[in-house]
């Protein structure tokens, strides 16, 4: 885990947790460390278990929850309304899981075209729906083979971050994800939930099954943000949307 700009835990600034998305590392978000956001706010970005840093971990088989319990307690620590959870993809449905379990509301939770429902599911159904390893290492080595030949910085750099985890923890994970995601549970939960919310989605989303069931939740479109590269496309219109929780 990482602290990014605007430190200071010790200060009666919100603190906004970051939760990458799937497969990518806490560095995903540095832009956004680099924006008014992280003059206004603490900035943290984390790695989940099996990502990042912690690409050689081994995970359960529903490491979505191992996860949320890691997140509950950094938020614990920090207070719970001092706290706003800021997830992306995979990330969205993390926010959502840890925000359930902390004893106490978090301030909010923003996501970032968070996984909500069964269209959200892209890659992680590709895998979750490979009917063996192999076929599933192939896929893998596909999205790797493709983003690192990207001409955005950003989906180049979660190429490297996916060539690093093993097939074992990214075929968990996206089958884990695509469970709840069918499910409809997080959606439910994030419409009836009563801290403050927040939903950022890109050109990518425009027309998705998603956005009109989220009538009660605030809705905010981000220009030239692609779905893999989101805050990093777009930094400082994300910031301006995440900050309309404060």
């Amino acid at each position: 885990m990482i602290l990014e700009k605007g430190s200071d835990m010790t200060t009666q600034k919100k603190t906004i947790v970051c939760i990458p998305g799937l497969g990518a590392s806490k560095a995903s978000f540095s832009a956004l460390a680099e924006t008014i956001l992280a003059e206004k706010c603490n900035v943290l970005a984390i790695d989940l278990p099996g990502f990042g840093d912690h690409f050689a971990d081994s995970v359960p088989d529903e490491p979505l929850s191992m996860a949320a319990e890691m997140l509950t307690s950094v938020v614990e620590s920090i207070g719970c309304q001092n706290v706003i959870l800021v997830g992306h993809s995979l990330g969205g449905a993390v926010a959502l899981l840890t925000a359930q379990r902390v004893k106490g509301e978090v301030w909010g939770v923003a996501s970032i075209e968070g996984n909500l429902v069964a269209e959200d599911c892209g890659m992680s159904r590709r895998v979750a729906n490979a009917s063996n390893i192999a076929e599933g290492e192939a896929i893998k080595a596909r999205a790797v083979y493709e983003a690192g030949r990207s001409d955005n910085a950003g989906v180049r750099a979660w190429s490297a971050d996916l060539a690093k985890i093993s097939y074992d923890t990214l075929s968990k994970y996206s089958k884990n994800l695509v469970d709840l995601s069918d499910s409809e549970v997080l959606l439910q939960q994030f419409l009836r939930d009563s801290y403050r919310k927040v939903y950022l989605y890109g050109e990518e989303y425009i027309g998705h099954p998603v956005l009109p069931r989220l009538s009660s939740v605030q809705r905010v479109f981000i220009p030239k943000a692609g779905h893999v590269n989101f805050t990093g496309d777009a930094p400082h219109t994300c910031a301006v949307a995440i900050s309309k929780l404060l």
